[in-house]
């Protein structure tokens, strides 16, 4: 969860001045941070930081929660055929 806070802290600028590079149709990505930040200061550029805090910690844990149970599964069906070595396992 703490690694989704610190990505998020990082990268929901740039999604804030890719939405409204989106939006205002042909402005370059300078041109909207700077309007951003004239308009409402440099916290605009963390608009919507919550929503995104509340979608990425969630997936973060199932991910991690999914990963770990799949392992233990993959460890436990290596050690039950006797094989010497652990399968590979495509994440």
């Amino acid at each position: 969860a703490a690694a989704s806070v610190a990505t998020s802290f990082v990268y929901t600028p740039s999604e804030c001045v890719k939405q409204r590079c989106q939006v205002s149709g042909n402005v370059k990505a300078w041109q909207a941070a700077r309007m951003i930040v004239r308009e409402s200061g440099v916290g605009g550029l963390y608009k919507g930081w919550t929503a995104v805090l509340c979608r990425n910690i969630p997936q973060s844990a199932i991910k991690f929660f999914v990963f770990e149970k799949l392992m233990r599964a993959v460890y436990a069906s290596a050690a039950g055929r006797g094989s010497g070595t652990l399968p590979s396992l495509a994440v």
